[in-house]
């Protein structure tokens, strides 16, 4: 089994984070992590973070803002078209958005895509309104992870890299989960997960981690 590398909101270290620019240097790796939320008029958008602050300067919170005004960051319809067939982790930052999220994704025609949140609420619409996507649950505390992730019906975990105990990553691949670890960008860290039998990371740094 490959292990992927994701980057984590495209590559950041040359682009602004979460950006067109960012994901076609994604196309270089396995794929790319990013996150979406929705603005004013109910575009799905790609960011991090509510506000445009942090990345762009700009204090404007995109909920309150209709998508003609916050044009510089992209519709995750663009996002999935420039990342063409890589694998993508469609991050649901808000809950609400579930459904435009499937929607879009399922426009795209993008086979290779998995929906990730810390929202358990969020997870299980996407599986009640789609059986087969594949959805990923984020978590920082490791030890209930595994049988939450089995309830929510999702397909992998994915834990922080700083709190994830050898034991933990064997269950979850012995329950039939996919394992996916974020943020790796260290080489040592990578080459001591490469050795788990883990499906992926998500970097910060993908092209140092070789």
């Amino acid at each position: 089994m490959k292990l992927k590398i994701i980057a984590h909101r495209g590559v950041h270290y040359t682009e602004r984070e979460n950006t067109l620019p960012a994901f076609k240097q994604s196309l270089k790796f396995d794929g790319a992590e990013l996150d979406v939320r929705e603005t004013k008029d109910g575009r799905i958008v790609v960011s991090h973070d509510a506000t445009l602050v942090r990345v762009f300067g700009v204090n404007a919170r995109i909920k309150s803002k209709n998508y003609s005004e916050i044009k510089m960051i992209p519709l995750l319809s663009e996002a999935l078209k420039t990342l063409k067939n890589k694998f993508v982790m469609v991050e649901i930052k808000e809950e609400g958005i579930e459904e435009k999220v499937l929607k879009e994704i399922k426009k795209s025609k993008s086979k290779n895509v998995m929906v990730i949140s810390f929202l358990e609420n969020s997870l299980r619409k996407i599986r009640r309104a789609d059986k087969k996507i594949k959805t990923g649950l984020i978590v920082v505390v490791p030890f209930k992870a595994v049988g939450e992730a089995l309830n929510l019906k999702c397909n992998a975990v994915c834990f922080f890299h700083k709190i994830i105990p050898d034991f933990m990553i064997r269950k979850a691949k012995e329950e039939g989960l996919e394992v996916y670890i974020w943020t790796v960008d260290e080489k040592e860290e990578f080459k001591k997960f490469s050795r788990q039998n883990i499906n992926g990371v998500v970097s910060n740094n993908p092209s140092g981690l070789k």
